[in-house]
């Protein structure tokens, strides 16, 4: 089956409809919510327009799910472009192939217990996973993911995430630091356009997205947080076109012992200090921060054409400090942010995009 690649990536977040795969029902024996039942309410609460279905060979009793639940993707009566997965590892594999069958474009595999684990199954288990996307035609987010968040088209993944759209983009390896960024963000009046938290990386890749990105006319601002990669070239190919149209800042996981630690536990990513160094494309080059150095942002203008500084605020769960642009007016979601007087900043022009060493702070 012909498969879509990163141009025109557009469709992936425009789907018509959206299939949920997991426990439909409203708690487990022991009370907890189902993560499945918790990302219907997320798109419920973001206004997704498509229609919603639960699949489920346990059925469900909630009854709020009437008419949407079924044992298997094939029973779903009209087309499926998009499926969150949400079952034990060990069942991905067989709704992938469903997928097949069933003509889905794209899954988000919310299920952990892949390349991140120790266990050598899980290894074998998403070398199958990219495999079966491979051969079914699928467009494979994750495995061990958070997925998509577009609210202009109601995607979402967190029911408490802010419905209005703005015109900053996200792509991150780490779910959680996907949150705490919309949330910060919007604090400081940064709405977001789309969010893609994309986990361990098995099909679509975050070169891939950047790429798309750059193009994407609602984004004017580029946000990236990476832990490894297994295509270095392709990824600074798709930061210098980006950089070269749009501000792209990068937080780059791994580049300390610690984070190094964190980053192979998270998502299974190995590559660590050389994951942006290795294979640098000639022309532009990215800018490293270290330490407590903020790029000066003064010449770049701002999405609104008028130039910018560079406020900040710290992140302690990864040890990485998160850099907002100081945006000209205001955005939805909230008010502008407040100019900081920077402790230093890096001197001279700064035409490329700029990577951060989270590090640990002191």
């Amino acid at each position: 089956m012909e498969r879509k690649g990163s141009v025109g990536l557009d469709w992936l977040f425009r789907p018509r409809s959206v299939a949920i795969v997991g426990s439909a029902k409203g708690r487990t024996a022991g009370g907890e919510i189902p993560h499945s039942f918790l990302f219907l309410l997320s798109l419920k609460n973001m206004g997704f327009q498509g229609p919603v279905y639960v699949v489920s060979r346990s059925g469900s009793h909630h009854p709020s799910l009437e008419g949407q639940v079924f044992p298997s993707l094939l029973d779903i009566p009209g087309p499926v472009d998009h499926v969150i997965v949400c079952t034990p590892a060990a069942a991905v594999a067989e709704v992938l192939r469903e997928c097949g069958e069933k003509g889905v474009r794209s899954a988000a595999i919310f299920s952990s217990g892949f390349g991140e684990s120790e266990d050598p199954e899980g290894q074998k288990r998403q070398e199958d996973l990219a495999r079966i996307a491979r051969e079914a035609g699928v467009r494979l987010i994750g495995p061990n993911c958070m997925g998509l968040y577009c609210p202009e088209t109601g995607l979402n993944f967190r029911a408490d995430l802010p419905r209005a759209p703005g015109w900053t983009a996200m792509v991150s390896q780490s779910g959680g630091m996907a949150i705490r960024t919309i949330f910060q963000g919007v604090e400081k009046g940064l709405g977001f356009s789309k969010v893609v938290s994309y986990g361990n990386e098995v099909d679509l890749q975050s070169w891939e997205l950047l790429e798309f990105l750059a193009d994407d006319e609602p984004t004017r601002l580029i946000l990236a947080y990476i832990e490894g990669t297994r295509d270095g070239r392709s990824l600074l190919r798709s930061i210098k076109k980006a950089s070269s149209r749009k501000p792209v800042l990068v937080l780059k996981g791994g580049l300390c012992k610690e984070g190094s630690r964190a980053a192979s536990s998270h998502t299974g990513s190995m590559a660590g200090n050389g994951a942006l160094q290795g294979g640098k494309p000639s022309g532009q080059q990215p800018h490293r921060i270290h330490g407590r150095q903020r790029p000066n942002l003064e010449e770049r203008p701002a999405p609104g054409g008028r130039p910018h500084r560079q406020g900040r605020e710290r992140s302690r769960g990864y040890g990485h400090d998160l850099l907002f642009p100081q945006a000209a007016g205001r955005q939805s979601g909230g008010p502008g942010l407040h100019q900081r007087r920077p402790h230093r900043q890096l001197r001279g022009p700064h035409r490329g995009p700029w990577i951060s060493d989270p590090g640990f702070w002191p």
